[in-house]
């Protein structure tokens, strides 16, 4: 999926959108690449998080400190990093996936989410993103 949200957030650079990422590297996950996009706040399961799951204070605070326009979440629910992130941000709109069933916890969360029946298809759920900006975008 990394070749996907690079390409996406390459596409909103390209717009003049600034773009900044963390993700979560799980403990049994290996990289056979390299993180490239500049903004990019890799968290490692092994290293930097505490006891309870949480993200290092340090790392946390580096992505949270700043303000952002849109916060798109793209991890498959239920997920606490994902949800963990979304609260602790400054977005005046942050999006979501969701299935039925997630529907409810995460409307205290997300502003918007994008429902579905399946597992989350990261191409579509972004192409749906895409659309769903472009109706409620301001002139």
């Amino acid at each position: 999926d990394w070749n996907l949200i690079y390409h996406f957030a390459k596409l909103m650079e390209k717009e003049g959108k600034t773009v900044a990422m963390i993700g979560l590297q799980d403990s049994e996950t290996e990289l056979s690449y390299i993180i490239t996009h500049s903004n990019t706040l890799l968290c490692k399961e092994k290293d930097d998080f505490d006891y309870w799951g949480v993200p290092k204070k340090e790392l946390g605070e580096k992505f949270a400190r700043n303000h952002y326009e849109l916060l798109i979440d793209t991890t498959e629910e239920p997920n606490f990093f994902g949800q963990y992130i979304a609260l602790s941000c400054n977005a005046d709109l942050k999006i979501c996936y969701a299935s039925t069933e997630e529907l409810e916890d995460n409307g205290k969360i997300f502003d918007m989410m994008i429902q579905g029946e399946d597992a989350l298809n990261l191409r579509d759920y972004l192409n749906q993103v895409v659309k769903y900006l472009k109706m409620i975008k301001k002139e």
